[in-house]
Order: structure tokens, then sequence, then C-alpha cells
């Protein structure tokens, strides 16, 4: 068996694809973690209870929560790319 042949059984790494959903991911991680204590000291200076600070971030993770098993049947149906 030769390299070639041993080469050709892997599968290949696609690393741009890879780049793009992992910056993606990225970013959209870094922009929800510096957000939600930026809108609970917003929230505070407005005068809101602590009770409704509270219970708009646990929202967020529950709507997040909610909307992941939608994930995958979305990009089956859409697809993930255009060729």
């Amino acid at each position: 068996m030769t390299v070639d042949t041993q080469q050709q059984g892997e599968e290949r790494v696609h690393w741009l694809p890879m780049i793009a959903a992992i910056s993606s991911i990225s970013v959209v991680g870094i922009a929800i973690g510096l957000g939600m204590p930026l809108l609970s000291v917003i929230l505070e200076t407005r005068g809101h209870s602590a009770s409704m600070i509270g219970l708009n971030t646990a929202v967020a993770g529950l709507a997040s929560i909610a909307g992941a098993p939608l994930a995958t049947p979305l990009a089956m149906r859409l697809g993930v790319a255009w060729t």
C-alpha cells in the first residue's frame, strides 16, 4: 500500500470553511458574553429590579436551548453552503 492510496481513503479537512465556522461562533460568543453584562448594568441604571434583570438573562439562555434543536433541520433544509 502506497502513501497515495492511504491518503485517498482518508477524508480531507476543508480548513477555510472550518475557520469560518469557528470564527463566526467565536464572534457571537464574545458579543453575547460582553453584551449581557452590559445590558444588566443598563437595566440597573434605569431602575429595573434585580428579579427582572435575572429573568431577562434566564430567558436569553432558555431561548438558546429552545432554538438549538432547530439548527440542524434548518441547515438540512436550506443547506449550509451555496455551490
